[in-house]
């Protein structure tokens, strides 16, 4: 087989593996989506009061979208993983710290009349739950009951 037929052939293969590996995440990309739209709505639905809204985002941003950010770069971008029960249960605490910590009376309060502070409180809670869901996802073997304690801790 001459080079360029080889160079034809290797490049049809790769765009076909290529293509393949798309696939999957194509699926994980619409997913997440779809996970993003239903936030969006239930935000701003009809008939929802501000608290509402306000732990409608908690779920969705602590619930759904930190364990999906979690799968997709433990998946794509190789992220490494929380795999010490040291690990799980420092984020564990620092999870459970800073959800409490945000909703005291002075800090709920702050956060309500000042938009960049209520964006704060939501990205560092996301943060957290990124971090909590990757020594999840870690937590493998006969160890695995600390991620469960962990999961029921936090009222997951």
């Amino acid at each position: 087989m001459s080079r360029a037929k080889l160079a034809i052939a290797s490049t049809a293969n790769g765009a076909l593996r290529a293509r393949a590996a798309w696939e999957p995440r194509a699926k994980i990309a619409l997913a997440g989506v779809v996970v993003c739209a239903v936030g969006l709505v239930a935000y701003a639905g009809p008939g929802l009061g501000p608290r509402a809204s306000h732990m409608a985002t908690h779920i969705i941003l602590m619930s759904a979208l930190a364990p999906f950010l979690a799968v997709l770069s433990i998946r794509f971008a190789s992220a490494a993983v929380l795999t010490t029960g040291r690990a799980l249960a420092i984020v564990t605490a620092a999870q459970l710290a800073l959800l409490y910590a945000w909703h005291a009376p002075g800090a709920a309060a702050y956060t309500e009349s000042h938009p960049a502070a209520h964006l704060s409180m939501h990205a560092s809670l996301l943060a957290t739950a990124l971090l909590f869901w990757l020594a999840i996802l870690g937590d493998t073997g006969i160890a695995r009951w600390r991620s469960v304690a962990a999961l029921a801790i936090t009222g997951k």
